[in-house]
C-alpha cells in the first residue's frame, strides 16, 4: 500500500510541478493539513 500511494503521490507531484518548488509545496500542504 505505501509503495503505491508513493507512486501516485510522486505522480502527481511530477504532473503539477517539475523542480524542487514541489518538494516545498509538499511539505507545506502536510504541515498546514
Amino acid at each position: 500500500m505505501a509503495d503505491t500511494s508513493a507512486a501516485a503521490f510522486f505522480d502527481l507531484d511530477r504532473t503539477l510541478i517539475s523542480g524542487s518548488s514541489a518538494y516545498y509545496f509538499g511539505i507545506a500542504a502536510w504541515r498546514n493539513d
